[in-house]
Parts: C-alpha cells; structure tokens; sequence
C-alpha cells in the first residue's frame, strides 16, 4: 500500500512538470516552425531595429512586417535597416543612418555616418547614405546619387542618373534621359530634365539646369553655371561670373572673373565675360563680344560680330552685317547698324557708329571717330579732336591735336544738330543711345526695341525686373526655367508648390524618410513637386547687367579760318575752299607745313 506522503509528493512533482512544458517548452518548439515560413528579416544592430522581419531579428527585437521575395535589410549601429516590400532588397543600416527602403526591383541604398539610405521604387538603385548626406531615391530606371559629407545625392526619376553629392553641394536631380549634375565644395549640381546633361556644382557656385538637348554650365569658384533650354550649351561660371544661359542653337559665354559671360538666343554665341565686363547677349547669327577688364562686351542682334570690351570701354553693339567696334582704353566702341563696321574705341575717344556702307572712323587720345552714315568713312578723331562725320560718298576730315575733323556730305553741308543719327536724349533715330524713343536699339530705359537692356518693356530677351519674355533673369513673370523665389516652372527647387518627388516631412506619397505620410518621395518640408529645392517659384536669376554705353559727341564749333565750315551763316565759306569730289569741310588739324597748321584747301604757305 502506498503511503499518502508518497502519493502526495508524486502528485507535486508531475504538477511541476506540467506548468515548466506548457511556459517553456511548448513555445520554444511553436518558434523553431515559426522561423520556417517566410523569409528572415534583417538582424537588429547595436540599437539598430531589423528591417521588415516575421519573428525576432538576432541581436534585437524586430518588428512583424510583410513577408516578400526580397531580404528586409540588417540594421547598424544605431541605424534601422530598410524594408523590403517588393522583388529588391532593403538597404542595411550604417552609424547612425537608416537604410534605404526597397519597394520595387532595385535595391535600397546603405545607410551611412548619419546619413540615410536612398528608397528604390523602380528598377534603379537608391544612393548611398555619406556622412551626413542623404543617398537620393530612385523612381525610375537610372540609379540615384550617393550622398557627400553634408550633401544630398540626386534623385533619378527617369533613365538618367541623379548626381552625387558633394561637400556640402547637393547633387542635382535627373527627371529624363540625361545626367543630373554632381555636387560641389557648397555648390548643388544642376537639374537635367531634358536629354542633355545639368552642370556640375562648382565651389560655391551650382551648375546649371538642363531643359533641353545641349549640356549645362559646370559652376565655378562663386559663379554659377548657365542654363541650357536649346540645343546649344550654357556657359561654365568662373570666378564670381555667371556662365551665360542657351535658350537656342549657340553656346551661352563662360562667366569671367566677376563678370557674366552673355547669353545666347539665337544661333551664335554669347560673349565670355572679362574681369569685371561682362560679355555680349547673342540674339542673331552673329557671335556677341567678350567682356574687357571693366568693359561689357557688345550685343549681336544681326549677322554681325559684337564688338569686345575694352579697359573700361565697352564694345560696339551689332544690329546689321556688320562688326560693332572693340573697346579701348576707357573709350567705347562704335556701333554697327548697317554692312559696315563701327569704329573702335581709343584713349578716352569713342569709336564712331555705322549706319551705312563704310566705317565708323576710330576714337582718338580723348577725341572721337566719325560716324558713317552712307558709303563714305567717318573721320578718325585726334588728340582732343573729333573726327568729322560721313554722310554720303565722301570720307570725313580726321580730328587733329585740339580740332576737329570736317563733315563729309555730297556737295552741301549737314548740321551737327540735324544729323541722322542722334547722340543723347532725341527722338527717334536709326539709333536713340539713352533714355530715347522707338528705335532699332535702345540701350536703356527705353520704349519696345529689338533688345532693351534693363527695366524695359516686352521684349525678347529681358535682363532684370521685366515683364514675360523668353528668358527672365530675376523675379520676373512665367519662365520655362525658374531658379529661386517666383511663380510656376517646369523645375522648382525647395519648399514650393506641388511636384512629383519631396524629399522629406511632406505630403502623401509612396515612400517617404522621416516623420511624413505616404508619399512617392519626399525630401524637404514640402507639398507634391516634381523636384523642389529652394523657395520655390518661377524666375532663373542672374546677375542684372549693366547698362550698355551712352555716347554725346561734342558739337561742330566753327573758328575764324576762312575757310572753316560756319553752319550759322549762308553760304558756309566761299567756293574757292571747297575740294572737288570730296565735298566741303575738311578741318583743320590734318595737315602740318613747316610747324604751321594749315587748312586743307587753302594756299600752301610759301617759305
């Protein structure tokens, strides 16, 4: 017979075995199974939370997520690693930076030191995190750049890839078949949207946007590169200079050190910009001139070249078939508005303007060139003297030391005051030089013209503060591509309207970095925009340019020779001065005889 006591302790110990198999033993082998269905979430890291796993990660308590074909990426030190919801893996969490989510074919990107991991949403792969710098998400086909220490990397929204970041420089963003621009030392790559490639960021400056099929401008040490919205390229920025913009089939001018290399409108090319000159805007055939040290180079408006900047003289512009005049020495060049070429600039003397078939005639030490205004040469100007102007067939007197050169006409006299081309505050001309009427062009503040300089009406290309044109500068109307703080563009660049990839705490998309609701990609405190970067509106801004130059000749002063020109008085002088076949007016100046001026015409002094 059993005793109770035995039977008392038999039954304690098979209750004991009873309660240890159903809390220990029976979970244990109910997680072994568990473990098999499914795919094994990432590893939980020091800290780090493992990516989209069915049971516990090793290492770390994992969250329960969606069990699909691709691995959930293991977390770092301190970083998550990334979801995977489609046939790609997520990316691993790196020292402090979370990896990349995959919700398509390609893979997330790695977490960095801070820095996240690129999503993929598409066949390419999300950027690298770097050292601080967000790896750029994929929603295409192209792979998204690697972000630098401190910069983002671009996003690739087509078949292009995005530009990696830089020191500081975010990389630009690729929305086509082209390249987006890499970032520099503090300088954003430029944005390709078309097939051409955006400009690499410089140090300080951003490379340029690209809409179309050319390349943009690379960035240089404080300048930006130009736009490209044509077949041609924009110009490379230089040192404090912007590259100038391509709105059509000619390069945009390289940026100079401090002054804007031109745009270019049409098929030729716009002027590099000088030390502190600007270079030509390009709106013809003709290739515009290059900027001096100080001097603006000349516009083209024809077939014509431009006319360069001198030292602190700025070159003539060209609105025919002709070539504006170079700059000198603080004298500006003359302008061409016919098949002949304005006269160049000299000493402190401004080189003459062409209207016609003949030259303008050059500037002197302080006088200035002749204009032409029909076949015939304006006079070169001298020492003090101005050149006299041509008006017809015959060629104008050359200025001498103090005087002046004649008029050249055919057969009578034409008043300075009365001439067909006006100098300063006069209506209408073939060319107004300041503040003045209609004319072919106006240099500034001026009425419709071919080409205003500033604060001027519609127009086709418009520099600063203007109304809609086919490329604004800065806070102005709609413009195919805008920069900073305006209205609605193809490419806004930070904290504006509604696009197709934010980078970060926005709207609603599909995948988004931190603290935001669903959304394709968000990148930075922003509604729906295809690729938003700064302030976002509508306006590529660069520097205003200055106005181009403003030219007073010095009236025709008669003296007491007898036979000098007197406009007041009728007949001027009598017959027997005048020179058959060139017209009256010669002045004096031109000719020395035994240290004596002589006026041409009159007697040769005897010994």
């Amino acid at each position: 017979m059993v005793s109770s006591s035995f039977t008392l302790r038999l039954t304690v110990a098979l209750t004991f075995l009873v309660v240890v198999n159903s809390m220990y033993l029976r979970p244990l082998v109910s997680r072994r199974e568990d473990e098999k269905d499914g795919n094994i979430g990432g590893s939980g890291g020091s800290g780090g939370v493992g990516g989209n796993i069915n049971n516990e990660g090793k290492g770390g308590i994992g969250r329960k997520g969606i069990v699909a074909p691709g691995k959930g990426g293991d977390g770092g030190s301190g970083g998550n690693g990334g979801s995977s919801t489609g046939s790609g893996s997520g990316g691993s969490g790196g020292n402090g930076g979370n990896g990349g989510n995959s919700t398509g074919s390609g893979t997330g990107g790695q977490g960095g030191l801070g820095g996240n991991g690129g999503n993929s949403n598409g066949s390419g792969s999300g950027g690298n995190g770097g050292s601080g710098g967000n790896g750029g998400n994929n929603n295409g086909s192209g792979n998204s750049g690697n972000g630098g220490p401190g910069g983002n990397g671009g996003d690739s929204d087509g078949s292009g890839h995005g530009g990696n970041g830089g020191s500081g420089g975010n990389g630009g963003n690729n929305n086509g078949s082209g390249n987006g621009g890499n970032g520099g030392p503090g300088g954003n790559g430029g944005d390709s949207n078309g097939s051409g490639s955006g400009g690499n960021g410089g140090s300080g400056g951003n490379g340029g946007d690209n809409n179309g099929s050319g390349n943009s401008g690379n960035g240089g040490p404080g300048g930006n590169g130009g736009d490209s919205d044509g077949s041609g390229h924009g110009g490379n920025g230089g040192s404090g200079g912007n590259g100038g913009n391509n709105n059509g089939s000619g390069n945009g001018g390289n940026g100079g050190p401090g002054g804007n290399g031109g745009d270019s409108n049409g098929s030729g090319s716009g002027g590099n910009g000088g030390s502190g000159g600007n270079g030509g805007d390009n709106n013809g055939s003709g290739n515009s001139g290059d900027g001096g040290p100080g001097g603006n180079g000349g516009d083209s408006d024809g077939s014509g070249h431009g006319g360069n900047g001198g030292s602190g003289g700025n070159g003539g512009n060209n609105n025919g078939s002709g070539n504006g005049g170079n700059g000198g020495p603080g004298g500006n060049g003359g302008d061409s508005d016919g098949s002949g070429s304005g006269g160049n600039g000299g000493s402190g003397g401004n080189g003459g303007d062409n209207n016609g078939s003949g030259n303008g005639g050059n500037g002197g030490s302080g006088g200035n060139g002749g204009d032409s205004n029909g076949s015939g040469n304006g006079g070169n100007g001298g020492d003090g003297g101005n050149g006299g102007n041509s008006n017809g067939g015959g060629n104008g007197g050359n200025g001498g030391n103090g005087g002046n050169g004649g008029n050249s006409g055919s057969g009578s006299s034409t008043p300075a005051s009365g001439s067909l081309t006006t100098k300063s505050g006069e209506g209408a001309a073939t060319t107004a030089k300041p503040n003045g009427g209609a004319g072919t062009t106006t240099k500034s503040n001026g009425g419709a013209a071919t080409t205003p300089k500033s604060d001027g009406g519609a127009a086709t290309t418009t520099k600063s503060g203007g109304g809609a044109a086919t490329t604004p500068k800065s806070d102005g109307g709609a413009a195919t591509t805008t920069k900073s703080n305006g209205g609605a563009a193809t490419t806004t660049k930070s904290n504006g309207g509604a696009a197709t990839t934010p980078k970060s705490d926005g709207g609603a998309a599909t995948t988004t970095k931190s603290n935001g609701g669903a959304a394709t990609t968000p990148k930075p405190n922003g509604g729906g925009a295809t690729t938003t970067k700064s302030n976002g509106g509508a306006v590529s801004p660069k520097s205003t340019r200055a106005p181009s130059k403003v030219t007073t000749k010095k009236p025709h002063k008669p003296d007491t020779d007898s036979c000098e020109d007197d406009h007041t008085k009728k007949p001027h002088h009598p017959d027997s001065c005048e020179e058959p076949g060139h017209g009256h007016g010669h002045g004096h100046g031109g000719s020395y005889y035994g240290g004596k001026t002589v006026i041409i015409g009159a007697k040769k002094p005897t010994a």
